[in-house]
């Protein structure tokens, strides 16, 4: 299973890497840069306003491990209609606060040739795809990722942003009105709701979201939804400060197009982690921590393996790739190497802490780490202002660095004294080996990072890079960390 959810995470997660860069590029070049900045600035606002699911799906699954390792299908049932139930009220929550962004956005922000009532349509049209994760796809999503059936989430996913990338890309270059495209581009919505929707009843007859759950309450969800939105806050808060402070939406699009390949990278600990959480969560459920270290040490060394080597290369190709990549486009200015350099050091940050934050998830440890999330998000904010009104989106990008250091520190003593009972020493150690591996793989990068002026060159250059980044992490954990690079290398093997 392991095998096959984390098969279908790496399909969706390339396509929707693909599907980030090739969807922006048709905005860009069709309807320039400041409705591409217009798109991004109001995904963002939306997906704060979706915030109002947040807890309910962290507590559902969390609730759901027990009765379903029980085979306690009443259980089973009971919190999924609460899930349910909690699910359509935030449902109607958003669409009362889409009906208020709606209305205030136009008055603040232009894109443009665009009119009032084209925003306020696609204000519409971009949250109708949450409107449909409220009412139909939330529960199912829910119980799926509790039993460790990740890999049909991913597979549904990838058929929606297949769908929906071919849809915006064609009647972009169509040239059709903008907001036609994206009411086109709907259709993809209710085709993955539909393929979880098919599969769940027919798989699992007895599972019922109807059922009457009495004064069922999620557990923790309170602290779920904490923990969710301040992490939203902290993943959020560039965009929405570039949107409110520098007021230019040809700014945030250059950020925008940054931020698409932090957000490939940010993907990788997806890939890795896939499945595991509902294993971690068991394991910690059962009191089991001498098996969590034994399985979690080497998945901590891999996320940090490959993190190293993305990151690496990433150091010295960002520039090169935004200069290709948005070459055409004359209407801002994309190069800036210091935004490059601090988004990649984000990233880097962020993989830091990714492992440690999968198990405060699977050990349902909202509650314990609230306020040092409240912490982070509350840097970026204190720090965000003034830089971003002083040095722009490089500045925003400044602050998200030091609120992830500061996590990174947190999670770091965190992990091996709450949750999986190891020393600290590890936890330091693999955290140091992981700065060694990227620094010896990025020093190169810099000297072979001119020569990629072109497409055909750059990936030549980018192959060349993730080859050697491949023997630097092979080499290092080989000698400096024998016991998970044996446990890496074995599972490789089984699953060939």
């Amino acid at each position: 299973m392991f095998a096959k959810n984390t098969f279908w995470n790496l399909v969706y997660q390339l396509t929707a890497v693909v599907a980030g860069f090739l969807v922006p590029r048709a905005i860009i070049g069709v309807y320039g840069s400041e409705v591409n900045g217009l798109v991004t600035s109001l995904t963002q606002f939306i997906g704060y306003f979706a915030l109002v699911e947040a807890g309910i799906s962290g507590a559902a699954t969390f609730a759901l491990y027990k009765p379903l390792a029980q085979g306690d299908w009443r259980g089973v049932n009971i919190v999924a209609s609460a899930s349910r139930a909690f699910y359509q009220k935030s449902g109607a929550v958003f669409l009362a606060l889409m009906v208020g962004l709606s209305v205030i956005y136009p008055v603040f922000v232009s894109a443009g040739a665009m009119l009032p009532w084209e925003i306020v349509a696609l204000t519409f049209l971009l949250g109708a795809k949450v409107v449909v994760d409220f009412f139909s796809l939330s529960k199912y999503r829910v119980f799926l990722t509790a039993d460790k059936k990740n890999w049909l989430i991913q597979l549904a996913s990838t058929v929606y942003t297949l769908l929906n990338t071919g849809i915006i890309i064609v009647f972009s270059y169509l040239r059709a009105p903008v907001v036609a495209v994206y009411a086109l581009a709907l259709a993809a919505v209710f085709a993955r709701s539909a393929i979880l929707a098919v599969y769940t009843r027919r798989r699992y007859p007895e599972f019922d979201c109807k059922v009457d759950y009495g004064d069922f309450k999620l557990p923790q969800r309170w602290d779920a939804l904490f923990l969710q939105i301040l992490g939203a806050v902290q993943s959020g808060a560039p965009v929405i400060l570039a949107t409110v402070l520098c007021g230019n939406m040809s700014e945030v699009s250059v950020l925008a197009v940054y931020l698409l390949i932090s957000n490939g990278l940010q993907m990788i600990p997806n890939v890795l982690g896939t499945g595991l959480q509902a294993s971690f969560g068991r394991q910690i459920a059962n009191g089991d921590y001498g098996a969590l270290r034994v399985s979690y040490r080497p998945y901590r060394a891999l996320v940090y393996s490959v993190s190293a080597v993305a990151c690496g290369c990433a150091f010295s190709l960002i520039l090169p790739f935004v200069d290709l990549y948005a070459g055409n486009f004359h209407d801002a200015d994309y190069h800036n190497a210091l935004l490059g350099f601090l988004v990649v050091l984000n990233v880097f940050l962020y993989h830091g802490k990714s492992s440690q934050g999968l198990l405060v998830i699977a050990a349902g440890m909202y509650h314990e780490t609230r306020w040092q999330t409240c912490m982070q998000a509350l840097i970026i904010i204190v720090l965000g202002i003034p830089l971003t009104m002083g040095f722009g989106i490089v500045g925003t990008i400044a602050a998200s660095c030091v609120s992830n250091a500061y996590r990174v520190v947190d999670l770091l003593l965190f992990e091996p004294t709450r949750i999986s009972r190891d020393t600290v020493s590890t936890s330091l150690s693999a955290f140091g080996l992981y700065v060694l591996q990227t620094a010896l793989i990025a020093m190169p990068g810099y000297l072979l990072s001119s020569l990629a002026c072109t497409w055909t060159l750059w990936a030549a250059v980018a192959a060349a890079l993730v080859l050697w980044g491949v023997a630097v992490v092979c080499l290092t954990l080989a000698l400096l960390d024998k016991g998970s690079f044996r446990s890496i290398f074995k599972r490789f093997v089984r699953n060939r």
